[in-house]
């Protein structure tokens, strides 16, 4: 060695070593010098062979090149790269010139390689191989021929050394350390198993970097020099088999070195701290010697250095150099242990090195293995060989060495003893490493990346992770990849797939063979290792502090039969979950008639509404904005099968638009629905032409019933609709109008189609009665066509709107093929040759005049509908209207007895109101007011029908618009009276309109005077039989029950209004409480005869009653006192708000003559009242005050006529 500075520090094992390694030097060198003279003689004299020359000289400089590699600068190629044209060159045919040697290119080891020594070398080459005239583009090898040299590399091979020793037989070690002890010269045969797998990666790894390189390398060539295939191959293997063989060799020597590096290492780690042995997770692997005084493990380089060169020149034979390598390696391995303490220390640093003791954290030693009698496993002794979570998954525990005495916690297991018949320990302790949890959103190791571990069970097999598995309380479709040991199933106890045929056959849920799996074995875990047991799920609370149950049935409205639910659900109360609750004190107690114990029962009593924190706000919130939540959960149908979600569909209910879905809908059900992801699940999308997955389809087949599992995904249940009779709506509802034959409209609400502005509906068979409503007379009308047998009128009636006024809110009127009507519009038809406005869809003819049989509109969007042209030449793009909403129908012409039109609507003011106001009122239906024929009228179209003499009856100014009038064709039907006389209320009442716009309140209670009697009592004695005190006398009347408009007491029919509308009474008895007599109304208001059917006819007989019955003034003999105009006209109230007005002068004598026949009539009533009394008195004092009365009553006649005269 040259470098004189470094020698200073270097010292031999011993001093005896030094001076034999320096005599066989000098022994060698002599012989050397022979040597070299006869092989230089036997050359002189024999032929040369250039093939031999040329690559023994290329071997030498391939080990120069090696020697230097540790000591080239992170700059130089050679440091970076190696360039496969280094190692070796073509094999010659004998014309070619020899590769000669460059200058200076033969070194020993450690001798320093130059730039000038890569220059020349690379000069060499490329002459070889005629390339001296190119520039030549390296292809290059990485440096890993030299790997133990990188630190990151030795971490990497320690792992590989330590694998490796852990799998050899425990003898292993004495005997390494037998012959380590020894100083032997033999061959090393206790490292070589450790070396060749150490090696074999890397070697492995180089070969294939190797073969690439000359592969590119040769294809470069032979594209430069032409060669052919056959050339190319014998080039490759030329170039390929030398540089395989050095790297086996460089390499083989680097790792039996390293080898020995690291098990000294380990023994030298363990002196520096014997009371607790070697840390593996803080050994560091030897490094380069970098330091100025030699290490031990730079003194064992620097001797099999010497002993490298030695043998390159010749002085040791191949038998000398491996036995005085071997020597050099036990000696230094030796003097480690020697080091130490000797063999047995040593055995236990590599012992405790590779199998370190499992500690647990409470600091004690774990018993391994130790045996445990597992409760899960239903008493089965089982023997642990490492740290186990079984009885408490994701917690690892073992048993602790009974030699550390109070460590750990006392086992409460009667069998934990050291007796005969116990465990062999008595306490336990969870273990310093637990199983790793893997955090929230944390990115899992793929499949390939992971070492594949060995999870044992009962009955010794591995368990196949992960496994798929389809839970029958999910319905049995959805499918789980488990990455553990489960619960799942009601084995009791955790369990796996199995590898092969170990273990019990079939799926442990039914016992049988499940072709849908891929597997077909599986058996329950033991917990080894730790960390392969789901724990149980926590179970969920509830707002009163009640705990769901863990699995449990129930029928939801929506399903019909019991589904399994686990956990929280909002079946049943969308937007709300709830759960079954253990127990039978918490929670709520179910009105459910299933909820119980026993055959057919739930298995449970009480419910509760699970907590905030389990509630679907936030989750709703999101689907409301169209967010999904990521990953999109499983959404649980009937039939097992997942919701596909979002999913798109367009039906009556989206406005036939298509829309997009996030969760469960009720569309074209009662039920919440949505298409699902599987296949063959579920039902088949017959009622959908566009539930397809091809072009232009929605992009599913099958669907099915949502259960509520996840809560949130339920869409909320429909408001019902309900009609006249208290049916309910079917939402949606099919009919083919009779006004569009041939096309079949769905309806979602109430329409007025055939029946403009009187609202009605399917009912719903499954939501109503069967009998509720009316018995449909269409053929279709069947659970198998439209899906509804019966009909009624829709409880809210429909808002009736004139004639080119919009309502408020203004609504979109939609057509047969999905257009919005124009509204307002304006046409002008043939028959009428007048522009008109409409806010309804009309019936007008468009091409020829008349009418049809159906309503059509003009249309928003030209492209939507059709086009016709009137004869006008007026251009219209228009649709037939459905009748939805209702109240957009023109009424259908209502016949008269001599075949006119009725003119609707149509303007009137009847005469009893003329002095009133208002007077003139807008008709859109018959009316039966001022009909002296007793029947229902209207004003007819045209001059059909009688002239009418009213003066208003003109087309003029001010006027009616209408000359003619006639009886309506279908007349009111007739009620039944009822035993006091009065006609039954129909079933469904209409809106009976009064003057000022009130709504009759029907039936209602009224007295009129005609009932009422006078009587001389006490006020309190008139109140105990619900009398008034007038004037003194007690004024009693019956009330009767009225179910029309009545002219009692009024000379215009007229009836009780709710609220504060109309006039407000002045009737005692309209003051009172129902409690006390009282009518229960306090205004009324005169009827205006519509509709038709609800008006008392007038009569002559009915008119002298208003006159007839009325109290006049009454005075009682002797005492002044005085009955003040007690009058119902009066008490009851003017005709209307404003009175009339004082008639002029020349009206007076009329007026008189008017007084004075109604007082006579009022005379006549008193006398008979008086007549009565007086047969109730004493004769003589009846007489008294009979002639008294009279002659009081004619004066006051006389007085009050004179005074009117006057």
């Amino acid at each position: 060695r040259r470098d004189s500075a470094m020698s200073t520090h270097r010292t031999l094992p011993s001093k005896w070593a030094v001076g034999v390694v320096l005599a066989l030097a000098v022994v060698c060198a002599l012989a050397a010098v022979g040597q070299h003279a006869v092989r230089r003689t036997e050359m002189e004299s024999s032929p040369t062979d250039p093939r031999k020359v040329a690559l023994e000289r290329t071997l030498h400089a391939l080990e120069s090149r090696l020697s230097a590699t540790k000591g080239k600068s992170a700059g130089s190629k050679l440091a970076e790269w190696e360039d496969v044209l280094d190692h070796a060159a073509p094999e010659s045919t004998g014309s070619e010139e020899p590769l000669h040697p460059a200058p200076g290119i033969h070194r020993l080891p450690g001798e320093a390689w130059t730039a000038e020594d890569q220059d020349a070398y690379d000069a060499e080459v490329q002459r070889a191989v005629g390339e001296t005239d190119h520039e030549y583009d390296e292809h290059q090898l990485p440096s890993p021929l030299t790997p133990i040299s990188d630190p990151k590399m030795q971490k990497e091979y320690a792992k590989n050394m330590v694998r490796m020793m852990k799998q050899l037989n425990a003898g292993y070690i004495g005997e390494l350390l037998t012959w380590a002890e020894s100083g032997s010269e033999t061959e090393n045969d206790f490292i070589a198993p450790l070396v060749e797998g150490i090696e074999a990666p890397l070697v492995k790894e180089l070969d294939a970097e190797a073969h690439k390189k000359v592969t590119e390398t040769v294809h470069e060539i032979g594209l430069r020099k032409d060669l052919s295939a056959a050339e190319m191959k014998k080039m490759r293997a030329r170039l390929l088999v030398p540089l395989l063989l050095r790297i086996r060799a460089r390499v083989h020597q680097q790792v039996e070195v390293y080898t020995v590096q690291m098990l000294r290492k380990v023994i030298v780690e363990y002196a520096k701290d014997d009371d607790k042995g070697v840390n593996p997770n803080a050994f560091i692997p030897p490094a380069g010697g970098e330091e100025k005084k030699p290490t031990p493990d730079q003194e064992l380089e620097y001797s099999l250095r010497d002993i490298d060169a030695l043998h390159a020149k010749g002085v040791l034979s191949d038998a000398d150099y491996e036995a005085q390598k071997s020597k050099v390696l036990s000696d230094w391995l030796g003097l480690a242990i020697k080091d130490i303490g000797g063999k047995e220390k040593a055995r236990k640093a590599l012992e405790e090195f590779l199998w370190p003791p499992i500690m647990t954290k409470d600091g004690c030693r774990c018993l391994l293995p130790f045996k445990y009698d597992v409760p899960e496993l239903k008493g089965k002794m089982i023997e642990y060989r490492e740290c186990t979570d079984i009885g408490s998954p994701g917690v690892a525990w073992c048993a602790v060495d009974p030699d550390d005495k109070n460590c750990g916690q006392e086992s409460e297991d009667k069998r934990a003893h050291e007796g005969e018949d116990g465990l062999g320990w008595t306490r336990w302790d969870e273990c310093v490493t637990q199983p790793e949890q893997e955090e929230e959103g944390e990115e899992t190791v793929a499949a390939e990346e992971q070492e594949p571990v060995k999870v044992r069970t009962e009955r010794g097999c591995t368990c196949r992770l992960p496994f798929e598995f389809y839970p029958q309380n999910m319905g049995g479709q959805r499918k789980l990849m488990m990455t553990a040991c489960t619960t799942l199933g009601g084995v009791g106890a955790h369990w796996c797939a199995t590898e092969g045929s170990c273990g019990r056959n079939g799926n442990p849920e039914t016992g049988k063979p499940d072709h849908s799996l891929s597997w077909t074995h599986w058996d329950k875990c033991i917990g080894e290792p730790a960390g392969y047991l789901l724990p149980e799920p926590e179970k969920k609370k509830t707002v009163q502090g009640c705990e769901c149950r863990e699995t449990w049935k129930f029928a939801p409205r929506d399903i019909g039969h019991e589904v399994v639910y686990g956990g929280c659900t909002d079946a049943d109360s969308p937007g709300t979950a709830w759960c079954a609750v253990d127990g039978h004190k918490c929670g709520t107690t179910s009105e459910d008639p299933k909820a119980g114990t026993g055959h057919g029962k739930y298995g449970w009593t009480k419910w509760d509404i699970c907590e905030k924190d389990e509630q679907p706000t936030e989750v709703q919130e999101d689907l409301e904005k169209g967010m999904l939540p990521h990953p999109v959960p499983f959404v649980r149908t009937e039939s097992g099968c997942s919701c596909m979600l979002p999913w798109d569909i367009s039906t009556a209910e989206t406005g036939n638009k298509l829309q997009t879905q996030y969760t469960c809908q009720r569309y074209d059900a009662n039920f919440a629905w949505c298409p699902v992801n599987e296949k063959n699940c579920g039902h088949d999308s017959v009622m959908y032409g566009k539930a397809h997955t091809g072009k232009g389809g929605w992009g599913w087949t099958h669907w099915d019933k949502c259960v509520g599992d996840p809560p949130g995904f339920l869409a909320p249940e429909k408001t019902p609709v309900l009609t006249a009779k208290g049916c309910k709506c079917k939402v949606p509802w099919k009919y083919e109008p009779a006004s569009i034959p041939g096309h079949e409209v769905t309806y979602v609400g109430c329409a007025d189609i055939d029946s403009p502005n009187k609202a009605w509906c399917a009912v719903d068979p499954e939501l109503s009665d069967p009998d509720c409503g009316m018995k449909s007379e269409d053929s279709k009308a069947n659970l198998h066509g439209y899906g509804w047998t019966h009909w009624d009128y829709c409880m809210e009636e429909v808002q009736a709107h004139e004639q080119g006024e919009l309502p408020e809110p203004v609504e979109e009127v939609k057509t047969l093929n999905g257009c919005t009507c124009k509204m307002p519009y304006e046409i002008t038809p043939s028959d009428v040759g007048v522009t008109q406005t409409f806010t309804t869809c009309n019936r007008y003819g468009i091409a020829h005049g008349g009418t049809h049989t159906y309503w059509w509109c003009p249309v928003t969007d030209p492209s939507c509908g059709r086009k016709s042209t009137f004869p006008s030449g007026e251009v219209v793009f228009w649709d037939k209207c459905v009748g939805e909403p209702a109240g957009y129908l023109e009424p259908k012409p209502v016949l008269t007895e001599q075949g006119c039109e009725c003119l609707l609507p149509f303007e009137f003011g009847p005469d009893v109101l003329k002095d009133m106001e208002p007077n003139r009122f807008t008709y859109t239906s018959c009316i039966d007011i001022q009909s002296s024929h007793a029947g229902a009228w209207c004003a007819t179209r045209g001059a059909c029908g009688t002239p009418s003499v009213n003066a208003n009856a003109h087309t003029g100014p001010d006027g009616y618009g209408w000359t003619h009038w006639d009886k309506c064709k279908e007349q009111p039907e007739a009620r039944p009276a009822l035993p006091d006389g009065q006609p039954a209320l129909p079933a469904v009442m209409p809106k009976l309109r009064t003057q000022h716009g009130c709504a009759c309140k029907l039936p209602f209670e009224y007295a009129p005077a005609r009932d009422c009697s006078i009587e001389d009592k006490e006020e309190a004695a008139c109140e105990a039989q619900g009398g008034d005190m007038q004037g003194g006398w007690c004024v009693t009347c019956v009330s009767h029950t009225y179910t029309e408009c009545v002219r009692e007491d009024q000379e215009a029919a007229w009836c009780a209004v709710d609220g504060e509308c109309g006039v407000k009474s002045k009737d005692y008895k309209s003051k009172l409480p129902l409690s006390e007599g009282g009518y229960g109304w306090d205004h009324w208001d005169h009827c205006i005869g519509e509709p038709a059917g609800f008006m008392e006819p007038p009569s002559q007989e009915v008119s002298a009653k208003a006159e007839t019955h009325q109290l006049a003034h009454r005075q009682t003999a002797g005492t002044g006192v005085q009955v003040e105009s007690v009058t119902k006209k009066e008490v009851h109230g003017a005709r209307g708000r404003d009175a009339p007005k004082e008639e002029e002068d020349g009206d007076q004598k009329e007026e008189i003559k008017d007084l004075a026949k109604r007082m006579s009539l009022s005379i006549k009533s008193l006398d008979k009242k008086i007549q009565k009394l007086d047969q109730e008195a004493v004769a003589p004092r009846g007489a008294a005050v009979s002639f008294s009365l009279l002659f009081l009553a004619l004066a006051s006649a006389l007085a009050l006529v004179a005074g009117r005269a006057e």
